[in-house]
């Protein structure tokens, strides 16, 4: 016997299967029209995964460069190696570390992923600001002598053992300021490392030569502001996953409802 059933109420059933959901890819990955639609696999993750590193929230404009292709933001988003997060004068990022950690990308800023391996024995990321401020907070100690964090900017390296610090490049000034709010950063200059403590800060000009100073009270407010924006984040990483999810049905519905349209129209078939 045949019967007959319109393409939504073969989508409801399919989504309705936790077998079928189990054996899709996360939707973090790129996609493209040529793969084939999901199918379950007896080993397939039972379980959705934030990406080692992804675009959280946004305010204002943000965009998200991928391969070339310039897109305004749309978080929670997967970023990855030679991505870049630009934004607008009133446009800020934050990025979001899978084990804990909070990237700011401030107002009229230009950054670049160069390198981002992360995983339960490796931590190596290295980012370059172009132009703009760049925030971090990690909240994952780096004790291996293989585990890298730096930040370039004109020149300038910035790298950290575990710590809250900020990295601005003035681009007409030409001028790389580095602020550390706690812990300790070291800042390569010309291939010379000079440590910046925490409560100071170490600006280097045209002229290429360091200078020491202190944080203001202005600085010591925005480290504040940020890592609450950091602790909030960290909170709301279930949220994400929900979000996640979410995503995951609907590009399900979409392939389904294009596999409908392109194999028998309007009506598919089943045997009982």
């Amino acid at each position: 016997m045949v019967k007959y059933l319109t393409p939504w109420v073969f989508i409801l059933a399919i989504l309705g299967s936790s077998a079928f959901l189990a054996g899709n890819p996360s939707v973090w990955a790129d996609e493209s029209d040529d793969e084939p639609t999901p199918t379950a696999t007896p080993d397939a993750k039972k379980k959705v995964d934030l990406p080692p590193l992804f675009l959280a929230e946004i305010k204002g404009e943000v965009y998200l460069v991928h391969d070339g292709d310039k897109k305004k933001a749309d978080p929670p988003q997967k970023v990855e190696s030679n991505d870049r997060i630009v934004t607008g004068k009133d446009g800020k990022a934050y990025l979001e570390f899978q084990d804990g950690g909070t990237i700011e990308v401030g107002p009229g800023s230009d950054m670049k992923i160069n390198e981002l391996k992360v995983s339960t024995d490796t931590f190596r990321a290295r980012f370059l600001v172009a132009f703009g401020k760049m925030k971090t907070v990690l909240r994952r100690k780096l004790t291996k002598s293989s585990s890298v964090f730096e930040v370039e900017a004109g020149g300038v390296v910035a790298g950290v053992r575990g710590t809250t610090f900020e990295v601005d490049y003035d681009k007409d000034k030409n001028e790389a300021a580095t602020k550390t709010y706690d812990g300790t950063v070291y800042d390569r200059v010309h291939g010379k490392e000079q440590l910046v403590q925490k409560g100071t800060s170490m600006v280097v000009g045209k002229s290429g030569v360091p200078v020491i100073g202190v944080l203001t009270g202005s600085d010591v407010a925005d480290f504040v502001s940020f890592l609450d924006a950091s602790d909030k984040l960290e909170a709301m990483k279930q949220i994400l996953l929900k979000k996640l999810e979410q995503r995951l049905l609907d590009e399900v519905a979409k392939r389904v409802l294009g596999n409908a349209g392109k194999g028998v129209g309007n009506v598919l078939q089943f045997h009982f």
